[in-house]
């Protein structure tokens, strides 16, 4: 079907026809291509929503390893405070026996 919405500014030359055929070629291209664009930016939009839900699963993972390791450090500490009042004890248990002696 004809573009009558475009001037046809051939009329009377007797190309207006090949004009005509040229435009629609070219509109038919341009369509294809932007369905060919509409269709690749719907894959990469999955491809999007794909690589998301990798890295949330990848974050998830590292939230867990950052907490175990904060859980680490507090049984660490705790250690080392049991530690160190575990020395101080042993200190004073002799200082007791080097008294008695």
């Amino acid at each position: 079907m004809p573009n009558t919405a475009l001037p046809n500014i051939n009329q009377g030359k007797g190309v207006s026809k090949n004009v005509e055929k040229t435009i629609e070629e070219q509109l038919a291209e341009l369509r294809g291509r932007v369905e060919s664009l509409e269709e690749e930016i719907a894959q990469l939009k999955e491809e999007k929503k794909k690589l998301n839900k990798k890295l949330n699963k990848k974050n998830k993972k590292i939230k867990k390893m950052k907490e175990g390791e904060e859980e680490l450090q507090r049984a660490n500490n705790r250690n080392l405070n049991l530690l160190n009042q575990a020395n101080k004890t042993v200190q004073e248990l002799r200082g007791v026996i080097a008294s008695h002696k």
